[in-house]
């Protein structure tokens, strides 16, 4: 598989939402990156929607995402005793302990978020920004 980028919430969200402060800087690395493609937990995926859905435009984010080529990957059964260590590690809120260890299966990923985009360097993944 070619080294996709794993996506945080952080990067997706303000794709929705022209008024957000990253909204410009998230549309950039997303034009630099379209060719490569990008993967999203499910977990990660449903973080990025609970807005949309609650201000009822979670079918225009979702179709956003599938225009992107966005591959979603679940977060499997088996995981959870590395997804603990990783958040154990680390010291990661659980949802970003997911996006990190998507990104180290895929090889990269992408954040705003500092102290996630440290602890993936740390871990020896690369940071897309």
């Amino acid at each position: 598989m070619a080294l996709v980028i794993a996506l945080d919430a952080t990067v997706l969200i303000p794709l929705f939402d022209p008024a957000n402060e990253w909204h410009d800087r998230s549309r950039a690395l997303v034009a630099r990156h379209i060719a490569e493609g990008f993967g999203i937990s499910v977990l990660t995926l449903a973080e990025a929607l609970v807005h949309q859905v609650s201000v009822g435009t979670a079918e225009r984010a979702v179709e956003l995402v599938e225009a992107m080529g966005v591959k979603t990957f679940p977060v499997a059964a088996d995981s959870a005793q590395g997804l603990s260590e990783t958040r154990s590690e680390t010291g990661l809120r659980m949802p970003d302990a997911v996006v990190l260890r998507l990104g180290s299966e895929l090889g990269r990923l992408s954040t705003w978020d500092a102290r996630l985009a440290a602890s993936a360097r740390a871990q020896g993944v690369a940071v897309v920004s």
